[in-house]
């Protein structure tokens, strides 16, 4: 899914469109504490139990461009 939305969709958009594409998201980063990185949780696709979940991390350069997006267990 990161890999998709990094090469298809998110990289050289600016967070407004990201909010457009995505929705609004819910304000954590896990351990991401940084004003140009937003964060959506989504599930694991590979795992149907509740704890475990995926966070999609987007990154922003300084003129609020995406330049990377990953996903990260959390």
């Amino acid at each position: 899914m990161a890999n998709d939305l990094k090469e298809n969709v998110l990289i050289g958009k600016n967070k407004s469109e990201v909010i457009e594409i995505l929705g609004k998201n819910d304000g954590e980063c896990g351990f991401k504490k940084n004003e140009n990185t937003i964060c959506y949780l989504v599930p694991d696709p590979d795992d149907y139990g509740v704890l475990d979940h995926l966070e999609l991390v987007i990154t922003f350069n300084e003129l609020g461009i995406v330049i990377d997006v990953t996903s990260e267990m959390i």
